[in-house]
């Protein structure tokens, strides 16, 4: 009896290890320091694309211009961050690494940086069926810090569910610039998930969301 609740006991601890080791795998990504607590002046910076999908990477970004600026955050115009960037030579996401983010805080004027990565985007279609998923990570510094980073996948099947963003946007984040851009990626096929992985990276940062955009958990 004694080897038989041993053993039982063996087996109850390695799951027990088993599960723990897959929780922290799933939270790989994930980080917060505790002294970020507020919203903060951020720039949200052109997304890394490491997916062939052009148009991707910039409507994450775009979201992401809209949720910051809703739930807090006083966002850099878009079209001033661009000029900017441009300005020192950068035009895509995937050149940021070539500056540091000391010099980045200081042209852009702006306590924080987020970083942005599109890891995967996939679209098909099975008949009048679609499939999508998009996994997206982000990294916001804070005065050349680390505060915040973490990546989160999404996807659906089936027809989907076409959201209205621009019903809900600040005034911050409107500009002739921004509008364009968005007008140009509206209706992208990945639309709908990226919005709901944007939304739920968004979530848990530190901010009350003021107003919605027709946002979807």
């Amino acid at each position: 009896m004694f080897n038989l609740n041993c053993k039982k006991l063996f087996i109850i601890a390695t799951l027990c290890t088993i599960l723990f080791l897959l929780s922290c795998a799933g939270s790989k990504y994930l980080y917060k320091d505790p002294s970020f607590k507020e919203p903060i002046p951020v720039a949200v910076l052109p997304f890394e694309n490491q997916t062939t999908d052009i148009g991707a990477a910039e409507l994450a970004r775009l979201f992401f211009v809209i949720g910051m600026a809703e739930k807090g955050y006083t966002v850099l115009e878009y079209s001033k961050t661009d000029s900017i960037l441009m300005s020192l030579g950068l035009t895509d996401g995937g050149q940021l690494p070539s500056i540091s983010p000391e010099e980045l805080h200081k042209e852009l004027g702006v306590q924080g940086l987020l970083y942005g990565t599109l890891i995967d985007a996939q679209y098909s279609t099975y008949g009048i069926s679609k499939k999508r998923k998009a996994t997206i990570k982000i990294k916001l510094l804070q005065n050349g810090t680390r505060v915040w980073e973490n990546q989160v996948s999404k996807s659906e099947s089936g027809l989907g569910n076409i959201l209205n963003p621009l019903a809900g946007l600040v005034e911050q984040v409107v500009d002739k610039a921004f509008e364009k851009a968005f007008a140009k990626y509206h209706g992208h096929p990945l639309e709908p998930v990226i919005e709901k992985a944007v939304y739920k990276l968004q979530d848990k940062m530190p901010g009350k969301r003021k107003v919605t955009s027709g946002w979807n958990k």
